[in-house]
């Protein structure tokens, strides 16, 4: 798995004062980075600054530079859709671009280089940093919101929901006379979700696979899923039925999950 790079953590062991370089290499190591970076910390990485400049004739000309910059924090915005961290505040730092105390905006995104001092560092910040540098620790959960002809099957690690799977099967009315139908297009639609919970779940990463939907559908799901397993002795299915948790949710779109977790 890709994870949150530590590049260097200078921190002290006396006051709990330093600093940490940090490379994210995931959206999920953004999300990290958010919350670490406070108001009031300091925060360190390149960034493009415009640059005017006035001749002897007093004509204008404006220029982009890349330059390093440290600023003081002062508002810190993450925007998941084009995986951006954007902090404001003062500058800190002086060079012959910006002056100290100028308001500048840094942009961190993926695999840039940035660091965080803070004053002190509490041990939620640092519990922080471990679970983003070592992300193999972090319990994954899967979870299958479905009602019948619609599921989603979902990986969530820590704030992220990942889909890994949209099954869809269209499933005739019950009409007298025809019920074979009806009841083939369930089991269709039962173990195309089966065969994606045997492909996305890894059951080492996984303590938990929660089945959700309206009504009795979870409940007839695990039942084919048990029958089925030991039927055709799926091991993974069988050696981990215990770790299948069930649940309410009002539907089988992916939004439902927002509400069994909330």
């Amino acid at each position: 798995t890709t994870k949150m790079k530590l590049l260097k953590k200078q921190i002290s062991q006396k006051d709990g004062g330093g600093m940490v370089f940090l490379q994210p290499e995931t959206p999920e190591d953004l999300w990290h980075a958010y919350n670490l970076v406070q108001d009031g910390d300091e925060v360190r990485c390149t960034t493009v600054r415009k640059v005017v400049k006035e001749s002897s004739t007093g004509s204008t000309t404006s220029q982009k530079r890349r330059v390093m910059l440290t600023i003081q924090v002062t508002k810190v915005d993450f925007d998941p859709d084009v995986l951006q961290l954007r902090i404001s505040g003062t500058v800190t730092s002086e060079n012959d671009v910006v002056r100290l105390g100028a308001h500048h905006t840094l942009t961190v995104e993926l695999n840039s280089n940035f660091s965080i001092t803070k004053e002190v560092w509490d041990q939620i910040y640092l519990d922080r940093i471990d679970e983003a540098t070592h992300p193999e620790q972090q319990a994954e959960i899967a979870a299958v919101v479905l009602q019948l002809g619609l599921a989603h099957v979902c990986l969530v690690t820590g704030a992220l929901t990942v889909t890994k799977a949209r099954i869809e099967t269209n499933i005739p009315k019950k009409r007298t006379g025809y019920n074979s139908q009806h009841s083939k297009a369930i089991t269709k639609f039962y173990e195309a979700v089966y065969q994606a919970i045997l492909r996305h779940v890894d059951f080492q990463k996984v303590r938990v696979v929660l089945l959700a939907s309206p009504g009795f559908v979870n409940q007839d799901m695990f039942q084919y899923l048990q029958q089925e397993s030991v039927k055709r002795e799926d091991r993974a299915l069988i050696e981990n039925k215990s770790k299948f948790v069930l649940g309410k949710a009002s539907s089988g779109h992916k939004h439902a999950l927002e509400e069994v977790f909330s």
